[in-house]
């Protein structure tokens, strides 16, 4: 996903790599609606063993959202708001790999980004995006099933990092958080979600 266009520059606002413990754990919260919490920063807190999932596209640490093999609804979502620029391109990007659990008969597994403004409800970001968006329907065809069967979402697998960028432009002014939210049925476990440089700026000439 391109960061501005050719002739213009970014005016960052918010910049998250993860790479300062203290200012990640004041900026971002997980929980879980149901079934146990599959998110972890930093990954020294898993409990698979820290070597195996340093998989950051930069620096060392990164946000994941374990692809659980029981059923699961959880997410990592921003503790504290950013006000979208009214001036210029608003635009959110962030960096991203995954692989959830799917074969021939179904996408059992994913992932999806919701945002919430001036502390409203938490809405699909899907309307937002202008590169790299959802890849199709999480269908968990048999139960116990996931509990974000029928939405759109990440799934299957990005075979890599990528990044997706979201259009701001119909939320600027507002003070907007986002999180990011995983989904598993009640199979098997699969890599899951890892995310790493979220950025809100705006594009200017």
């Amino acid at each position: 996903a391109p960061v501005c266009a050719a002739n213009q520059i970014a005016n960052t606002v918010y910049n998250e790599n993860f790479e300062n413990h203290n200012l990640t754990f004041s900026r971002w919260a997980s929980a879980s609606a149901v079934g146990p919490n599959p998110w972890y920063f930093p990954q020294t807190l898993n409990p698979y063993g820290e070597d195996d999932l340093h998989y950051a596209t930069s620096g060392l640490w990164h946000l994941w959202g374990d692809n659980l093999s029981q059923v699961n609804d959880g997410w990592m979502e921003m503790t504290q708001g950013v006000t979208v620029p009214s001036n210029g391109n608003p635009y959110m990007r962030f960096r991203h790999s995954y692989a959830f659990e799917w074969d021939n008969a179904g996408y059992y597994d994913g992932g999806v980004l919701e945002y919430s403004a001036n502390s409203g409800a938490w809405t699909d970001a899907a309307p937002l995006f202008t590169h790299n968006g959802y890849d199709g329907v999480i269908n968990s065809p048999f139960t116990p099933y996931n509990p974000l069967k029928g939405r759109q979402g990440f799934r299957a697998s990005s075979w890599g990092y990528q990044s997706t960028r979201l259009n701001l432009a119909s939320l600027a002014g507002q003070n907007v958080r986002f999180r990011f939210r995983v989904g598993a049925d009640g199979d098997y476990a699969y890599w899951g979600w890892f995310i790493d440089d979220v950025q809100v700026y705006t594009c200017v000439a």
